[in-house]
């Protein structure tokens, strides 16, 4: 039993899941932005046997079916409207903690990927060593907060230099709602006043690779 967790609108999880049905795998839809929908039953008992099951529309699964799990793009579930922003990220926390919980202690599914191995994989400093220690070619790179440094940096380069953000990309306003996105951007000469601002935050700057294509290699 593979279980696809991702969210209503993930075009990519419909695409793997019609795979999987022409396949005749069994599997189930765990859509998170419909976990007010399904119903959850969680039990252990005194003589320390426990159970756990969910009922998506006419399905039933008990958590113990479950030997896969493709991770995909979780979404916080819909929850009523009129709820206060606190109460609100409760609940979300109360969804999180009962579903993750279940999912990573009643099931020995084996994950692709675990969410604990994405967020540790989420860090490019240790991702840059990791590439190191293992052999792999990693173009010239610094983090830094000091201008002067960065200054160097670009100028050693001729100023063949990208610039990109250490985590994710989009800055949120305050609903939420993405105000902004930082993409991976090439510098020129013209932008060393502006290298100051490194002071303000950790910035990573790479020597920019001419390239023909990109290839992105998927290993499980």
């Amino acid at each position: 039993m593979i279980g696809i967790l991702s969210n209503s609108q993930d075009a990519t999880a419909n695409f793997f899941q019609e795979f999987v049905s022409r396949s005749n795998t069994p599997f189930v839809r765990i859509d998170t932005d419909r976990l007010g929908d399904f119903t959850l039953n969680f039990h252990i008992s005194d003589d320390r046997k426990a159970s756990a099951s969910f009922a998506i529309d006419d399905q039933i699964c008990e958590f113990d079916e479950l030997e896969a799990l493709y991770y995909r793009r979780p979404k916080p579930p819909s929850l009523p409207a009129g709820l206060s922003p606190e109460l609100r990220a409760w609940i979300e926390s109360e969804y999180r903690r009962a579903w993750g919980g279940l999912l990573e202690g009643a099931t020995k599914a084996k994950w692709v990927n675990h969410p604990f191995a994405i967020s540790a994989a989420s860090y490019k400093p240790e991702q840059l060593i990791r590439a190191k220690n293992h052999g792999v070619a990693v173009p010239d790179t610094i983090v830094t907060t000091s201008p002067s440094t960065a200054r160097s940096f670009c100028q050693m380069h001729d100023w063949d230099i990208v610039v990109k953000p250490l985590g994710y990309g989009d800055i949120r306003n305050d609903g939420q709602e993405v105000g902004q996105v930082v993409y991976t951007n090439v510098l020129d000469r013209s932008l060393d006043p502006t290298l100051s601002m490194v002071a303000n935050c950790p910035t990573l700057f790479q020597k920019h690779l001419s390239k023909e294509i990109d290839i992105r290699a998927t290993v499980i």
